[in-house]
C-alpha cells in the first residue's frame, strides 16, 4: 500500500513541477510592459479602495488618490524605464505630504518595488540617483514639518529604503556575475566544440590520405596483373586465370576502400602524398620504439590472423600506436600490454597500462577522437577508461567485412 501511495505522490509532484514549469514558460512569453501593467493595475485598485475605506485621510481625497496613484501606476515602467518610474513614484509620494496624509500598504509597496526595481537594473549613477530622489521623497515630510518629525521615525525610514536598495544593487552584483560565468562556459563550450571539429577535421583527412595509399596501391596490383594476364593470353590462355582473378579481387577491395575514402574525404590544400602502408605486422617495430621511450610493453596476438582489408589493419595499428602515445604523454605508467585477438567476426584491440591518467588524458582529445573515426568507418566501438588495477584501458572492436558472395 506504501508503494502505491509513494507513486501516487510522486506522479503528483511530477505533475505539479510540470505545471509550474508551463506557468514560467508562459510568462515569459508575455511582454514585460504587460506584465507589470497588470501589477500596477492590481496594486492601483488595492489602493484606492484602501483609501475609499480608510478612516483619516488629510486633505482633499482627490489629491490623495492621485499622488497614491502615481506611487502605484509607476510600478508599470519599473523594469522598461525604472528610473523614470522612481522619479514619478517619488513625486506622488513627495506631493502627497503638502497635500494632506493617508495610510495605504498599497502605495508603499510601491515604492518599495520601484526602490529595489531602480537599483537592480541601472547602472551605478542612475542607481544612485534613483535613491536620492526616493530619500526626498521620503523625507520632504520631516523638512516640512520639523515639529513633528521624531529621529526614531526618520532613521526607521531611511534604514527601510536604503536596505531595500542595497539588497537591489547586490541582486544586480550577482546577476551580473552569473551571467559573466554564463558567458564564459559558453565561450569555453564554443572553444572546445571548434577544438573538436577541428580534430575530427583533421583526423578525417590523415585517415583521406591513408586510404588514398590503400587505393592506389590496390590499383597498381591490378596494373601490374593485367600486364602479366595480357602477355601469356594468346600462348597460353591458361595461365593468365590467375592474374585475371587477382586482378578481380584487388578490384573488389578497392572499390570497397574507395566507398569509405568517398564517406570521409574533405577538401585538403595539402594534397594527398603517398606513403608506406601501416599494418599490424608492424606493431613489434611500435613497442620497441616503446620500450626506447621508456615505456615497457608486452605484446600479445591472440587467435589466427584472417586476411584483413589493408584499411581495417591500418586503423587497428593506429589505435594501438595513438593509445600507447597517449600512454606516454599523459599518464606516469611503466609498463603497458597490448593484446590484439583475432576472431572470425572481428578484430579487438587491448592496451592497458598500469598509472592513474591525468586530467589531459581523461578529456576527450583529438587521440580519442581519431580511434572513433577510425572505429566509424567499420561500424565498430571503441571505449577507453579507468579499469579495477588503477590503470587505463582502451578496447577498440572493428568488424570483420562479411565475404563476397
Amino acid at each position: 500500500m506504501r508503494v502505491y501511495l509513494w507513486v501516487d505522490d510522486a506522479r503528483t509532484d511530477a505533475a505539479y513541477y510540470a505545471g509550474m514549469a508551463k506557468v514560467r514558460e508562459w510568462l515569459r512569453s508575455v511582454p514585460v510592459l504587460a506584465q507589470d501593467g497588470v501589477l500596477a493595475l492590481v496594486l492601483s485598485a488595492y489602493t484606492q479602495w484602501e483609501l475609499s475605506v480608510a478612516e483619516v485621510v488629510e486633505g482633499p481625497m482627490w489629491a490623495q488618490r492621485l499622488t497614491f496613484l502615481m506611487m502605484t501606476g509607476a510600478i508599470a515602467g519599473r523594469r522598461t524605464t525604472p528610473l523614470v518610474a522612481a522619479i514619478v513614484g517619488a513625486a506622488g509620494m513627495a506631493l502627497q505630504t503638502p497635500l494632506g496624509t493617508a495610510l495605504a500598504v498599497g502605495g508603499f509597496l510601491a515604492v518599495i518595488m520601484l526602490t529595489h526595481s531602480v537599483a537592480l537594473r541601472c547602472p551605478r549613477r542612475a542607481a544612485v540617483a534613483g535613491l536620492v530622489c526616493m530619500m526626498a521623497g521620503v523625507h520632504l515630510y520631516d523638512v516640512l514639518y520639523p515639529d513633528e518629525s521624531n529621529l526614531p521615525d526618520l532613521i526607521g525610514n531611511a534604514a527601510i529604503f536604503l536596505l531595500v536598495w542595497a539588497l537591489g544593487r547586490g541582486a544586480r552584483r550577482w546577476r551580473q556575475r552569473h551571467e559573466q560565468l554564463q558567458d564564459r562556459a559558453a565561450a569555453q563550450q564554443r572553444q572546445q566544440q571548434e577544438q573538436m571539429r577541428a580534430a575530427i577535421a583533421q583526423e578525417r583527412a590523415g585517415i583521406a590520405r591513408e586510404l588514398h595509399d590503400i587505393v592506389a596501391h590496390g590499383i597498381s596490383v591490378m596494373v601490374l596483373q593485367a600486364g602479366a594476364a595480357r602477355q601469356v593470353l594468346d600462348a597460353q590462355p591458361e595461365r593468365a586465370r590467375s592474374p585475371l582473378l587477382a586482378v578481380e579481387n584487388s578490384g573488389r577491395q578497392a572499390l570497397e576502400e574507395m566507398h569509405r575514402l568517398l564517406g570521409i574525404l574533405r577538401r585538403d590544400d595539402d594534397g594527398l602524398a603517398l606513403g608506406p602502408l601501416a599494418s599490424l605486422s608492424r606493431l613489434p617495430e611500435v613497442v620497441e620504439q616503446m620500450r626506447s621511450a621508456g615505456l615497457h610493453v608486452d605484446l600479445d596476438l591472440e587467435g589466427d590472423p584472417p586476411g584483413l582489408p589493408s584499411s581495417l589493419e591500418l586503423s587497428a595499428y593506429r589505435i594501438v600506436q595513438e593509445a600507447l602515445t597517449n600512454t606516454l604523454k599523459h599518464s606516469d605508467s611503466r609498463r603497458a600490454r597490448v593484446v590484439v585477438r583475432y576472431t572470425p567476426e572481428a578484430v579487438e584491440v587491448d592496451v592497458c597500462d598500469d598509472g592513474p591518467p591525468t586530467a589531459q588524458a581523461t578529456s576527450h582529445g583529438q587521440g580519442l577522437v581519431g580511434m572513433r573515426e577510425r572505429v566509424a568507418l567499420f561500424g565498430g566501438e571503441v571505449s577507453a577508461g579507468p579499469d579495477s588495477a588503477g590503470g587505463w584501458t582502451v578496447h577498440a572492436r572493428l568488424p570483420l567485412p562479411a565475404p563476397p558472395s
